[in-house]
């Protein structure tokens, strides 16, 4: 079995601005539709199918897995579920669990669906960060225990100033797109990095 070389927690948080500042400068377009999101769910309560389809096509949108929810979902269980999702958002497990309630949305998609709803108390769980995690002693097994891990994390390090937020607090996702850039798989031109030892108590 190959060595694992990785960062303990600690110092993957001492290097986060970097890995923050990395995932802007090559995701561009993330920040003006995190605002577009916020402003339509805040005006209309929910989301659209065209919105769901916008944040699927961000992620890549694999298999036309956007052209298959548009199909399969009516308007209104589109609007009706997100309604409903936006009134558990205190409940993590329970809002990624309701959004999975529209067809062809899995957990990955789901959690980015929450993360760009509300980036301060969000973030995605897809196969990246949880490779970056599992070689821990206690990855988190939930979503609830992911988003708690990086819920406490934005406390730690609220005394360094975040440049990409107005207030130049840290929100959740912030904190997810560093570990995200920092564990981009080698193989895919990026860092590989991976978490070692063990996490603080989530």
């Amino acid at each position: 079995m190959a060595e694992i070389v990785g960062m303990e927690w600690g110092e993957f948080l001492a290097e986060i601005t970097f890995w923050n500042d990395d995932y802007i400068a090559k995701n561009p377009n993330v920040r003006p539709l995190e605002i577009e999101i916020q402003a339509r769910a805040n005006e209309y309560g929910c989301l659209s199918r065209d919105f769901i389809f916008e944040i699927m096509d961000w992620g890549g949108n694999p298999h036309n897995i956007g052209g298959q929810m548009r199909r399969n979902n009516t308007e209104d269980h589109v609007r009706r579920v997100t309604a409903e999702v936006m009134g558990v958002l205190a409940e993590p497990d329970t809002a990624l669990d309701k959004i999975t309630e529209i067809k062809w949305v899995g957990n990955s998609f789901g959690s980015k669906i929450l993360a760009f709803l509300s980036p301060r108390t969000y973030g995605i769980w897809d196969s990246v960060v949880k490779q970056a995690l599992q070689h821990t002693f206690n990855p988190p097994k939930t979503y609830a225990a992911f988003i708690s891990l990086l819920r406490q994390t934005t406390q730690w390090i609220s005394v360094t100033p975040n440049p990409h937020r107005l207030d130049a607090s840290w929100f959740v996702r912030d904190v997810e797109q560093a570990l995200f850039q920092f564990a981009w798989p080698k193989s895919r031109g990026g860092n590989g990095g991976l978490i070692i030892g063990t996490l603080p108590s989530y």
